[in-house]
């Protein structure tokens, strides 16, 4: 009736470097734990605490957990008479991610980690003798603390001398659909059709902008994508 596991894991990896660029340091230990009750409830925790010396001594450790949860609907008593379900459930996650991004600049001792915040809901199941297969996932990030240059900070005159800063944020959300079909002809000839499809929309929450731009030349707000320019009247 009752499932467990653990998997705990560490790493560390050393990149040496030549010239004026110091060696980077990272270390990440993590502890995923696994529990499902009789088949049909499914939770999953995962710890995990990253290091790197891209950072300030003070700055320089992050704690990333993750938790997940998902229920087998086709493993409840009401479905074992649905002949057409071999599989179905119900999931969902939410997560921090830690990013170190690429640094070999100028030190900024009041740089910090950028993180992400992920929300997933979704569905999936085999059906038909598993000849079908579907899947719909909604998901939803927001990157906090990106990294980046402020250029509209220093002026051009500073050249390289410019530090990365912790100056953005981005919000991504949207769906993703597959499914697939398998069947045969004959007893030799085996296919596979299917299709996906993701729609995704995000949008930039804040970014180096400098006050006093006229609207149509703000890109806070609008998606990171927007391409800025004179329009041809052709």
């Amino acid at each position: 009736v009752h499932d467990f596991s653990a998997i705990g894991a560490f790493r560390y990896t050393k990149n040496e470097m030549t010239g004026m660029t110091q060696d980077f340091k990272d270390a990440n230990i993590s502890l995923r734990l696994n529990y499902s009750y009789d088949k049909r409830y499914l939770a999953e925790l995962t710890l995990a605490g990253m290091g790197s010396n891209k950072f300030d001594k003070n700055d320089r450790f992050f704690f990333s957990p993750a938790v997940g949860a998902s229920w087998i609907i086709s493993n409840e008593s009401f479905m074992k008479e649905v002949k057409a379900v071999n599989f179905l459930k119900l999931k969902a996650s939410f997560g921090v991610l830690g990013y170190t991004g690429s640094l070999a600049r100028w030190g900024n001792p009041d740089l910090t980690w950028e993180y992400s915040q992920e929300f997933n809901i979704g569905i999936e199941g085999l059906f038909f003798n598993n000849r079908l297969s579907t899947e719909l996932n909604y998901f939803h990030e927001c990157r906090k603390d990106i990294i980046g240059v402020n250029n509209a900070q220093y002026a051009a005159t500073a050249g390289n001398y410019t530090i990365y800063e912790n100056i953005g944020q981005v919000t991504n959300q949207g769906i993703d659909i597959a499914i697939n079909w398998k069947g045969n002809i004959g007893r030799d000839f085996l296919y596979t059709v299917g299709a996906n499809m993701t729609y995704s929309k995000n949008k930039l929450d804040k970014w180096n902008e400098i006050e006093g731009v006229e609207s149509y030349r703000k890109a806070i707000g609008r998606p990171t994508s927007t391409i800025f320019g004179l329009q041809a009247l052709g």
